[in-house]
This record gives structure tokens, sequence and C-alpha cells, in this order.
């Protein structure tokens, strides 16, 4: 296996930040925000786009929707890899996407309505991955690791050491909440996933 792989090298010049496949073709950003297109993953072309781009980027395919966002705001989504449409969550950090139940979901932080509370974490629904609505904005407070669709139910989990899990119906109600175990290192979450009928979340060290 391993004499069959090639070595594509620098896109543009950077080194490569993400890649992922939908829509049948590839899509890459370098380290400078700049969008790539290939059909084998061999051969790429510069699609003379570019996005703003940090470390804290989250780059990701979902249902026919190539998403970007990070902690800052950004919320982006595209088809084609070309024309990227800014996506309006009130300001939110977005913590998660998943597709599931023929709906786009995303849990996001954002500035309240309420005079008396500064910020809170709401759950969010699209029907075609642009236009969102809040399904639920009294989700517990905390930064998420992620969102994921999985056995007809939404899961998360807390980034930091209180460990939560976040379990979620599909209509934004909470179903459940409650603490992991005490793992070995106590280090921040990164991910959450889900796949063949099992949730998986990792930190830097352990799974």
């Amino acid at each position: 296996l391993q004499s069959n792989w090639k070595d594509a090298g620098m896109l543009g010049g950077w080194g490569v930040y993400q890649v992922e496949f939908g829509n049948g073709f590839f899509l890459a950003i370098n380290y400078a925000g700049e969008v790539y297109k290939s059909m084998d993953g061999e051969k790429w072309d510069s699609l003379n786009v570019s996005v703003e781009n940090d470390d804290g980027m989250e780059f990701e395919y979902y249902h026919e929707y190539f998403y970007l966002y990070d902690g800052d705001g950004t919320f982006l989504g595209s088809k084609d890899g070309v024309e990227w449409t800014k996506i309006e969550v009130g300001s939110g950090v977005v913590y998660g996407i998943a597709y599931g139940n023929e709906t786009y979901y995303a849990l996001v932080g954002k500035m309240s309505s309420d005079l008396n509370t500064n910020y809170v974490t709401c759950l969010m629904s699209s029907q075609d991955g642009c236009r969102w609505t809040v399904l639920n904005e009294n989700i517990p407070q905390t930064e998420y690791a992620g969102l994921v669709y999985g056995k007809e139910q939404l899961v998360s989990v807390s980034r930091y050491s209180t460990e939560e899990i976040l379990i979620l119906n599909v209509d934004g109600s909470v179903f459940s909440g409650f603490e992991v175990k005490e793992r070995e290192k106590q280090n921040n979450i990164n991910e959450i996933d889900y796949a063949n009928e099992h949730y998986i979340m990792h930190d830097s060290y352990n799974i």
C-alpha cells in the first residue's frame, strides 16, 4: 500500500492545511487560505479563491456543502469551492456542524438578546445549508468540541475539564448531559466523531 502513495507536493508554495472530499471532487486549503480543487487527488488546480485562514479554522463537508468556520465568527459555505456564502449566525462562534434527518445542524455560541445574559449556546438548524434558524438557545454553556449526528440524536462534548457530554433530540431539546469518568491525563478534548454505530472522542493523548 505504501508504494502506491504519490507526493502531490505543496499547493501554491504553501503547506496543505486541510483536505475534504465531496460532490465528486477534492477541495484543499493551504495555510495562505487559497482553495484548490482536484478530481483525482494528484493534479490540483487553483480556484483563484482565497478565504481567511488561521490555525483554528475548521474545514468540513456535509451533504453537498463544504463549510469553513472558526472561533471568531467566520462561517462560510460552498458547493463548488468557488462561490463562498457568508452564513449569518448572529456573530456566533461555531463549535460544530452535523447533518442528519435531512437537516443541517450547528452548535453555536453567540451574544444573547437578553440584557441579563451576555452569551448563550444555541442549536441552529437549516433545511438548505444556508438559511439557519434557532432551535434552542438554552444549551448548557461551555466551549464544545464538535457536533455529530448518530442514532437519531445529536451529541457533543465539552472541550474542557468538566467533560460533560451533551445529547440533544433532533428538535433541539436537551435529552441528557452527564460527566465522563476521569481519565488518566486531563487534556482538552479535540474532537468527537461518529461512525459504524460508535461515538469516538479524543484529546491529544487518549481516545
